[in-house]
């Protein structure tokens, strides 16, 4: 199970944003973790994804867990998601997407 203690806040958004995009590798991840590469390259794509619906969201004026505006919380997501990817041996594909972005 994926799930971040020292920001978790992160939790609420995560869920919430692998309801709005509909991502089902995500729901299993979040339950399972990451175990391997490939799932390594799921989680950080998607949290690059996230980002960018966030960003659509604050741009369209929709409310997100109840507020507007969610991007201070991008340094707590991009710390809880490298350090993740990090702890089960997958840093290296944290760093190769951030690239990709």
């Amino acid at each position: 199970m994926i799930k971040f203690e020292r920001y978790p806040h992160i939790n609420s958004l995560l869920a919430y944003y692998v309801e709005a995009l509909e991502n089902d590798d995500m729901r299993r991840l979040l339950t399972d973790g990451v175990q391997t590469e490939s799932e390594a390259f799921i989680f950080a794509r998607f949290v690059w994804a996230m980002v960018d619906r966030m960003c659509d969201d604050r741009k369209k004026g929709r409310i997100v867990l109840g507020r507007l505006d969610n991007g201070d919380l991008l340094p707590d997501l991009h710390y809880e998601a490298s350090q993740y990817l990090q702890h089960v041996g997958y840093e290296s594909v944290w760093d190769r997407v951030t690239d990709e972005v």
